[in-house]
């Protein structure tokens, strides 16, 4: 399995949040978001994210995180707000990916997540059939960055 996209979507109605879709050539979404900068989010997601991750294993979470932890904009203390978010709403994409390859909601397959803490949704994949709906509102704002 392979990453093919990585989409963000921004609604005027909710001007601060950013959602990211990372679509899969095996057919899965995975779904993140995160909250503010919604430009300059997106910029790094399309210009600095996408050309590091597209043609590469989804299911590489910690690999991922690491390279565009440190490989991005050095980590640490020199890693701006900017990053951070678009690291974020990227790593929660790609652990859905991870769960709907296993056929498991999300809350259950992230090894944080101590059972009987919090109860996870019934099925997985939620947030792929909520965003085409929104996708399709007439304020809308959706940006591709395929390897297609």
């Amino acid at each position: 399995m392979q990453i093919t996209a990585l989409e963000t979507i921004h609604l005027g109605e909710h001007p601060n949040i950013t959602f990211v879709q990372v679509h899969t050539d095996a057919g899965l979404v995975g779904v993140g978001e995160t909250f503010r900068a919604p430009t300059t989010v997106a910029a790094y997601i399309h210009d600095v994210a996408a050309p590091l991750l597209l043609r590469t294993d989804p299911l590489a979470i910690e690999q991922h995180w690491q390279t565009l932890f440190t490989g991005t904009a050095g980590g640490g203390a020199q890693m701006r707000s900017t990053e951070v978010r678009g690291l974020s709403a990227i790593d929660t994409a790609v652990w859905d990916i991870a769960a709907q390859a296993a056929g498991l909601p999300l809350l259950t397959s992230v090894p944080v997540v101590e059972q009987g803490t919090i109860r996870p949704p019934d099925e997985p994949g939620l947030g792929t059939r909520l965003l085409p709906e929104l996708k399709a509102r007439p304020d809308a704002v959706v940006r591709v960055t395929s390897s297609v």
